[in-house]
């Protein structure tokens, strides 16, 4: 499938994660193999590469984009069943850098972008900032972002706030955070019309985020 001309995803590319999810089973896939290259790979492959250059000239950096294996890592789940009856992807400059984030299931097309795990370094940057002048512009940021429907849906990961960290300072709740990414779901039709122009228009809404986390994370 070409790159250029992508622009959104098989009619039946819904209907197979759909019946993916219902027949989720090794006995029911190896009988989809085909179906599953034409209306899943293919596709999610050259919707990444496209997403990809478009966010490499949104950041004027060079990207590289995955599309998350199909397959489901069994070792420490309970839940045995063995395809991930949706498609999950990223796009980034490097391992470290703040990643923009894409996933589609039948009932939903999310949108994100962040840092899913700050190192070490990256924390310590990241609760220095809250403190002064970044910390305001962060707040600001996210307010921005908000009135977009792009919103931070998790909880932070500490329930107190950390060591060191004024607990009645003002940004005392986004000091509980390890991570930061916020998310959006998107309303155009993953099957029809200029989607990967839809998505690239809800990344771009959010570079302001990327690039501040960016300031931290470099």
């Amino acid at each position: 499938m070409a790159i250029d001309n992508f622009t959104h995803f098989p009619e039946d590319t819904l209907s197979f994660l759909d019946e993916l999810d219902r027949n989720n089973s090794k006995q029911w896939f190896d009988g989809q193999r085909k179906r599953y290259r034409a209306v899943y790979k293919a596709p999610a492959e050259a919707f990444c590469a496209s997403l990809c250059e478009r966010v490499s000239d949104l950041v004027g950096l060079e990207c590289a984009w995955k599309v998350f294996r199909v397959n489901r890592d069994l070792r420490f789940s309970a839940d045995k069943t063995p395809y991930n009856p949706h498609i999950r992807a990223s796009v980034y400059s490097d391992s470290v850098a703040p990643q923009w984030f894409f996933s589609l299931d039948p009932e939903a097309t999310r949108v994100g972008v962040g840092v899913m795990m700050f190192e070490k370094p990256q924390l310590e940057a990241y609760r220095s900032a809250l403190i002064g002048e970044a910390g305001d512009e962060l707040i600001t940021l996210l307010a921005l972002l908000e009135k977009h429907d792009i919103a931070m849906n998790a909880e932070p990961e500490l329930k107190r706030v950390p060591s060191g960290f004024d607990p009645d300072h003002p940004n005392a709740d986004l000091a509980r955070r390890k991570s930061l990414t916020v998310w959006k779901t998107v309303k155009a039709n993953p099957c029809r019309g200029n989607f990967v122009g839809a998505v690239q228009a809800e990344f771009e809404r959010m570079k302001p985020l990327y690039s501040w986390l960016n300031s931290i994370c470099s």
